[in-house]
């Protein structure tokens, strides 16, 4: 054996007592094993590379660490926000309607939901696929899966557990709706949209007024002191987490600007640039 790749390492970071706790050891048993290590993910931030390698039992140099942008130039990042009187629900279905007139078959939509009842919700609502854990045995999902990449279906709503080895090239549109809990899992999962590099969508669907909303938070928040915690805690990072998630749906500057600085590190950017689809901000 000559050497072992890891594809998609950054899903031992996901890995917990209760979720495949197995992927911890992986690192261990990969040392042992005495050759050469490469590791592949499109999504495992700067500031998680120190914890992956303790969890992986290596030392990487930097300069063995090679990075590209995560935000894809093709994709147009936007926020949409539904009126009040406007049932969320048909909100997405007026939405998708009009994404399948604009981007003519075999072109696909994937509608990302954290709620199991909100995709059955939806689905039900535009009469479409749904994938989410509980839909059925692993021949079902590959059955969903062969069926939406046929085109038999142009649409499916699922959850997260639509991820990895989803790799279709003619997705027009990633359309998120409801909570988002990690600008990982969102730069991921928004990056399944123009795969063969044609024009395409990243949109998140929010309530009336949700974007003005943080955007004041985050204004008293700048003003607030900054308490350094001894003990960094579950509860602080989900905290963490969804400051950023909403930082970027708040729509304060360019949405690739805090892309770019939580996935891949990049501090100078100030708009979308030249050759890129522009966000909705810009």
């Amino acid at each position: 054996m000559v050497r072992i790749v890891f594809d998609e390492c950054h899903t031992v970071l996901d890995s917990r007592p209760d979720f495949r706790p197995k992927m911890r050891e992986a690192g261990a048993a990969m040392i042992k094993r005495g050759v050469q290590m490469v590791y592949l993910t499109a999504t495992l931030r700067p500031s998680e590379e120190q914890e992956f390698m303790e969890i992986m039992k290596v030392q990487i140099p930097p300069k063995q660490i090679f990075r590209a942008p995560t935000t894809r130039p093709n994709i147009a990042y936007s926020v949409a926000e539904h009126p009040a009187e406007t049932e969320e629900t048909t909100f997405v279905q007026e939405l998708v309607a009009q994404k399948l007139q604009q981007y003519p078959a075999p072109a696909k939509i994937i509608i990302y939901s954290s709620s199991i009842n909100s995709i059955e919700e939806i689905g039900a609502k535009l009469g479409c696929h749904v994938y989410h854990a509980s839909v059925g045995s692993p021949e079902v999902k590959s059955r969903i899966q062969e069926q939406w990449g046929r085109a038999n279906g142009r649409v499916v709503v699922a959850s997260n557990a639509f991820g990895l080895g989803i790799d279709q090239p003619d997705v027009r549109a990633v359309i998120h709706v409801g909570q988002i809990y990690q600008m990982r899992n969102y730069g991921q999962e928004s990056g399944r949209a123009g795969r063969d590099r044609q024009p395409s969508e990243a949109i998140i669907i929010v309530g009336a007024g949700k974007q003005e909303a943080l955007q004041n938070h985050h204004a008293r928040l700048r003003r607030q002191p900054v308490v350094h915690r001894a003990v960094i805690t579950e509860a602080d990072r989900k905290r963490v987490e969804r400051e950023k998630v909403d930082r970027f749906i708040s729509g304060a500057q360019c949405r690739r600007i805090d892309l770019d600085q939580e996935m891949d590190g990049r501090t100078d950017r100030v708009r979308c640039e030249e050759g890129e689809e522009r966000c909705d901000v810009c």
